[in-house]
């Protein structure tokens, strides 16, 4: 069983002027298993979880914690059945999707839900 995702550096960093570029840091290093990327597809049937970049949207104090809003940018393939004669390619396409983030204020767990 793996451990939750854990934001505590962004946390930390709340009200200081490079909260967005630590949120982005931690965040593009939280296991991808944790994040809606095969979820979040609209382009592949396969979502690739490295490269992965987050835009941070809007973020709001609350009494619980911090409650965030962003976009991954990600990229996926549509996987055939790789025969000879499949006509789809492996090309990479962009992706992206739009999560909430809600930062515990005690453990700074983040939840994180596809919108």
């Amino acid at each position: 069983m793996t451990r939750p995702p854990a934001l505590p550096r962004t946390l930390a960093a709340w009200g200081r002027d490079d909260f967005e570029q630590v949120f982005k840091q931690e965040a593009a290093g939280l296991d991808p298993s944790h994040l809606p990327l095969q979820a979040g597809l609209t382009q592949g049937n396969h979502a690739l979880d490295d490269d992965i970049e987050f835009v941070l949207l809007r973020a709001e104090e609350r009494p619980e914690g911090l409650s965030l809003h962003a976009m991954i940018f990600y990229r996926s393939l549509i996987i055939g059945c790789a025969c000879a004669d499949d006509p789809t390619p492996e090309s990479e396409l962009v992706e992206q999707c739009e999560v909430a983030i809600q930062i515990d204020r005690v453990t700074a767990t983040a939840r994180i839900t596809l919108l």
